[in-house]
């Protein structure tokens, strides 16, 4: 309950993984999301709500490929 919908297991030197929560435009986080979000922080993983495929993609890079 609460995990997120995707997940990128590859560390990138600064988070162990990736974790990303998609919504729509108005959807929210439920408590139990929110809790998960918490955990996985605290665990060391970059966690991301991300409402659209563009957004989505920027996450993504900007996971794999961090500006210097």
């Amino acid at each position: 309950k609460g995990f997120p919908d995707l997940m990128l297991c590859f560390p990138n030197g600064k988070h162990h993984g990736l974790f990303i929560e998609l919504k729509s435009t108005k959807g929210i986080q439920r408590p139990s999301q929110k809790v998960m979000q918490e955990a996985l922080e605290w665990a060391g993983y970059r966690y991301e709500i991300v409402r659209s495929i563009d957004v989505f993609i920027e996450r993504v890079r900007d996971y794999l490929m961090p500006k210097k």
